[in-house]
């Protein structure tokens, strides 16, 4: 069988499956586990190709279907309503909420850009540069936050090291993906930027326990861009990296 018919076949077979339940089976932290995935079998890959170990028993099927895969995170994330657990509580019908301000440990978290204002005094923020990125520099604070206009500097290639091997977590403003700053070769652009029915911000942060790469996504309120919603969405970012700092502690005790 020739190898364009035998992709056709196995588009078909893919194409003839159930279609899932994209809120329930695809929330944000399995796109993250795909995606983590996917890079330790390219990792292993590339270590074995610059070997010159040739891996016969991997089929043309299987590239296709990791391919795929790949593909699988962009278009679900392309079409996350914001419906994972890090987003707000959809409250029907009401048109102003009452949310609730971070009420716990002190944090001081690192922005590259300006400091946003916020309603929490036990939070501090210091504005840094690309150039503080190391681990030595970033270390005492608590988390790093990257707002808007610095997103396409955050995505170059030789940022994506910091990012995932980081100890503490960082968060991207108005970016639906983590991809543009943990994959090498896609930048961030227009395609990668907040749009009703996508997340606000996404937070990442490498596991001490098994190394794999965490993720949040945080939606705005009905999709509204508000100075409102943005304090909401602060103070949930506020509310993970409490959480953060508390598991580690436990962790290495």
């Amino acid at each position: 069988m020739k190898e364009n018919e035998r992709f056709t076949n196995l588009i078909e077979e893919l194409r003839s499956l159930p279609e899932p339940n994209f809120e329930k089976d695809f929330d944000i932290n399995k796109q993250y586990k795909i995606h983590d995935n996917l890079m330790n079998f390219s990792k292993r890959f590339e270590k074995n190709k610059r070997k010159g170990t040739m891996i016969k028993h991997l089929s043309t099927p299987f590239l296709a279907i990791a391919a795929l895969l790949l593909f699988s995170i962009i278009f679900f994330s392309n079409n996350n309503d914001s419906s994972n657990l890090s987003s707000p509580v959809n409250q029907e019908g009401s048109q102003n909420p009452e949310f609730e301000l971070y009420k716990g440990n002190a944090l001081k978290i690192a922005v590259i850009g300006q400091a946003p204002t916020v309603k929490e005094t036990q939070v501090t923020f210091e504005e840094i540069s690309f150039s503080d990125l190391t681990q030595k520099q970033i270390s005492s604070f608590d988390a790093v936050i990257i707002t808007e206009e610095n997103l396409q500097q955050a995505s170059k290639s030789k940022y994506a090291n910091i990012y995932v091997n980081s100890t503490i977590p960082f968060f991207f403003l108005s970016a639906y993906s983590h991809i543009p700053f943990t994959m090498e070769g896609n930048e961030f652009n227009k395609y990668w930027k907040w749009a009703p029915g996508k997340e606000y911000a996404v937070g990442i942060l490498k596991s001490q326990e098994d190394e794999s790469l965490k993720g949040w996504g945080f939606g705005l309120y009905n999709d509204e861009m508000t100075e409102k919603n943005l304090q909401n969405v602060y103070s949930r970012i506020f509310e993970v990296i409490n959480e953060i700092d508390s598991s580690q502690r436990n962790f290495n005790y």
